[in-house]
């Protein structure tokens, strides 16, 4: 082998070896992307449903900053980052909807509760909207996950629909740790008061 033939040959193995540990060093820069989910276990009620009232739950809306599946987190009055490493599965207004519907076919308080696409003539409606959802790190050492949604209950039985109440529900549940884990758990601990709080006001709002 001639001397020439050996420096290429060096000089191919560092190239390959520098490339290997480029190749580790990007691996170790990029994160494995997390995904999460909004959910609850809404109590069951000992009392069956209640006949002839269907409850149908509409689209949920977000706002624009809340949109997408991203996670978001406040880091000062006016200053917002997104995480594109931390996301929920989908779409959080779909998400809670779901959870919203669930919650309250458990509370017995409807003989049924739809969603949008289901052909079943609805008694009542359910609109729904979030308007605060992010990890608050404004305060060092003290996160929270924030949730803020807004329900309106509409009576459709009859010509003109019936707002029976509209009400905003905001949670700023603290934190034990700063992770997007306890970011998560900690929204879904937010979600499971205010549907708590929302079934109240139903129960309290419909007719007897």
């Amino acid at each position: 082998m001639t001397p020439s033939v050996k420096r290429a040959l060096v000089a191919l193995v560092l190239a390959l070896a520098f490339a290997a540990a480029g190749c580790s060093v990007l691996r170790r820069e990029y994160p494995e992307r997390q995904q999460f989910v909004l959910e609850v276990i809404p109590p069951q009620s000992a009392d069956p449903p209640a006949r002839g009232r269907v409850l149908g739950v509409t689209r949920f809306r977000a706002s624009p900053l809340l949109a997408g599946t991203s996670f978001v987190y406040r880091t000062g009055e006016q200053t917002f980052e997104s995480d594109f490493y931390n996301v929920f599965w989908t779409a959080p207004s779909a998400m809670v909807a779901n959870e919203t519907g669930k919650w309250l076919r458990a509370s017995g308080i409807f003989s049924d509760v739809v969603d949008p696409t289901s052909l079943t003539p609805r008694t009542y409606a359910l609109e729904g909207a979030i308007a605060e959802l992010y990890g608050d790190y404004r305060k060092p050492g003290q996160p929270a996950a924030v949730m803020g949604l807004r329900f309106a209950l509409v009576d459709v039985q009859g010509r003109e629909p019936k707002v029976l109440f509209a009400k905003d529900y905001s949670v700023s549940q603290p934190l034990a740790a700063g992770t997007p884990s306890a970011l998560a758990a900690g929204w879904n601990a937010a979600l499971g008061e205010i549907l708590a709080a929302l079934e109240a006001d139903v129960r309290t709002a419909l007719p007897r």
